[in-house]
């Protein structure tokens, strides 16, 4: 569970002042017009990925969600990159055993559980720094402060279905610990699911959990949708109000200066803050498509 401990201290120090941790690296170049992205990119950009937002949060057909939005060796791709899964640690002999439509649930379904479990935060962070009458970049850096923890973010009916998991019991048990308000510090984060018993358990979590996700997100304070969250933490977390109408999505140009995901140098990539994200866009036969979705702090 070490990717929701460093939301504050990365996720929200980024995605919200709009500076990106993207892996990929600009080519050095002194001609600064050649790595603008132009208006009608951009244009382009914020409406491939409103789309694709809107997909990712409601389907559980990954295999479609894959075709229509990715490229198409994506799989082939993340097969080689050697990347864990958000949330889970998968030995490397048992990720050769998956069928290419586990390692695709896998993704997708880590993916959405970070993606829900990313707006809850957000929204108590919201509620709190509000009722504290403070901004969020206040409530932050308040080391006096108690931070909300995991056990607050994730939902009692999901708390229980970790429980329940003999190897989420095990691996997330600080989370269990935090949501009966105890300390323990027995979780393994790094321990890793070795069996096809361990991979199907865990599918079954996430098929069961990411609806509960969504519906404690909805029993949040308003806003609940990604955008009023992003607009509203946006300009409570801005001082300066003149701030408040920069682009929230905020594309731009990456030009690789070496070999990435598959992409060789000088590959020019339109990249996007999804929260808690960054998406990597190539245009391919004239439409954009996903070349990766990665968690931003990667």
């Amino acid at each position: 569970m070490r990717y929701l401990r460093i939301i504050t201290s990365v996720f929200l120090l980024s995605a919200f002042t709009l500076t990106t941790l993207s892996r990929p690296v600009t080519r050095d170049d002194d001609k600064q017009e050649e790595t603008k992205l132009t208006a009608e990119e951009k244009r382009e950009a914020r409406e491939f990925i409103e789309t694709f937002r809107k997909r990712f949060e409601e389907t559980d057909d990954y295999t479609t969600l894959s075709k229509e939005f990715y490229v198409k060796d994506f799989l082939m791709r993340l097969r080689a990159s050697d990347e864990d899964f958000v949330f889970t640690k998968i030995s490397d002999e048992l990720k050769t055993k998956m069928s290419d439509a586990e390692f695709l649930e896998m993704y997708f379904a880590s993916s959405r559980f970070m993606y829900f479990s990313s707006l809850i935060y957000c929204s108590k962070l919201i509620t709190k720094a509000e009722s504290n009458k403070r901004s969020i970049e206040d409530e932050i850096e308040d080391e006096d402060e108690e931070d909300i923890n995991l056990g607050e973010v994730i939902p009692p009916d999901v708390i229980a279905l970790i429980e329940k998991n003999l190897y989420l019991s095990r691996a997330w048990a600080d989370v269990i610990a935090e949501s009966k308000g105890t300390k323990k510090e027995t979780s393994d984060d790094d321990e890793e699911m070795n069996s096809h018993e361990e991979l199907q358990s865990v599918t079954s979590f996430f098929k069961e959990a990411i609806p509960l996700m969504r519906k404690s997100l909805e029993s949040q304070p308003e806003p609940h949708s990604w955008q009023g969250i992003m607009d509203k933490t946006h300009t409570i977390f801005q001082k300066n109000e003149e701030a408040n109408n920069e682009d929230i999505l905020n594309p731009h140009l990456t030009i690789l200066r070496y070999e990435f995901f598959g992409m060789p140098e000088g590959t020019r990539l339109i990249c996007v803050d999804l929260l808690p994200f960054h998406v990597d866009l190539i245009r391919v036969e004239g439409k954009l498509k996903v070349l990766h979705l990665y968690f931003a702090g990667d």
